[in-house]
């Protein structure tokens, strides 16, 4: 988010010289090598958070249900199912129009549909 904010992160070079040699002007301050070191971007609180989540997440099944609860035998009968889908109106809508518009395609001979891109908005 930080990054969304603007922020860079501080950067420091560290600069490694050649070895000196006094009586040879030449090998006064010669850099041999130039190290950039970066501020991280994540603390380890923060990271430590992110893997939690992403292992949290990747234990759940599509329905949001972990998946030690939805597998496990004693489980079985628990589960209740409301009366009847919640109902994604957009996605109705969606479905509603793309069948209409494709309803005189010719299943023998039908139109290209790639590159359709659909989408619904909330009407005031």
């Amino acid at each position: 988010m930080r990054r969304l904010d603007g922020w860079e992160p501080a950067q420091q070079h560290l600069y490694e010289y050649e070895p000196v040699v006094w009586w040879k002007p030449w090998t006064w301050n010669r850099i041999k090598e130039v190290t950039v070191v970066s501020e991280p971007e994540w603390n380890p609180e923060q990271v430590a958070w992110l893997l939690a989540s992403a292992e949290y997440e990747g234990e759940l099944n599509p329905i949001g249900i972990p998946l030690v609860d939805a597998t496990n035998p004693a489980n079985q009968f628990k589960f209740e199912v409301p009366k009847g889908p919640t109902v994604d109106w957009s996605m109705q809508a969606l479905a509603n129009g793309q069948k209409a518009y494709y309803k005189d395609d010719d299943p023998k001979n039908p139109m290209n549909r790639s590159g359709h891109l659909w989408s619904a908005k909330l009407r005031d």
